[in-house]
C-alpha cells in the first residue's frame, strides 16, 4: 500500500495517508493548499511528519521540533523560538483570570474597600504580564500572581 505526504507552501509535512485507492493520490496534486508526494511505505508516518520537509524539490531531515513555541524556518532551515506565541498564550490566560475577578471592581460589590484594593493591585500583577517577565521560554515558567483571599 503506498504512502503520501501532503507538504505545506513552508515544506513542512502536515499529515501522511495510505488511501484505500492507491490512485487516489499522485505526485504534485495539489490538496488542501498542500502539494502531495508518494513516500516510501516502510516509513513510520509520525516519525515522517516530526522529522522531515521538502525543499528544493528534495526530501529533507531535521531534529524534532524541541518545543511547542518554535517555528521551522524554511530559509535557515533550523528550528526558531517564538516568543509571540507564547506571549499570546500567556495573555489569554491572564484575559481568563481578569476576566474571572472583574466583578471585584464593580461598584455595587460587597467586598470591604481594603479587599477590593488587594483585588486592583492583584489585577494589575496580571496586566503587567507578560512584560514583566521578559525570558519566558514556556507557559510552565510563568509565574502568577496569588489572588486575595475573600
Amino acid at each position: 500500500m503506498k504512502q503520501f505526504a501532503y507538504v505545506n507552501n513552508n515544506g513542512e509535512v502536515v499529515h501522511v495517508v495510505s488511501p484505500g485507492n492507491d490512485n487516489d493520490y499522485y505526485d504534485g496534486q495539489i490538496i488542501d493548499n498542500c502539494t502531495v508526494y508518494e513516500i516510501s511505505s516502510n516509513e513510520d508516518q509520525v516519525n515522517f511528519i516530526l522529522t522531515r520537509y521538502r525543499k528544493n524539490n528534495e526530501w529533507r531531515t531535521r531534529v524534532p521540533k524541541p518545543g511547542e513555541y518554535y517555528y521551522w524556518d524554511m530559509q535557515n532551515e533550523i528550528w526558531q523560538y517564538s516568543s509571540e506565541a507564547l506571549y499570546n498564550l500567556i495573555r489569554q490566560q491572564r484575559d481568563s483570570k481578569l476576566y474571572a475577578c472583574d466583578w471585584t471592581q464593580l461598584a455595587d460589590c460587597p467586598l470591604t474597600e481594603s479587599k477590593k484594593q488587594e483585588w486592583s493591585v492583584y489585577r494589575q500583577q496580571l496586566r503587567d504580564l507578560p512584560q514583566n517577565q521578559p525570558s519566558l521560554t514556556s507557559l510552565e515558567e510563568v509565574v502568577w500572581p496569588t489572588p486575595p483571599t475573600n
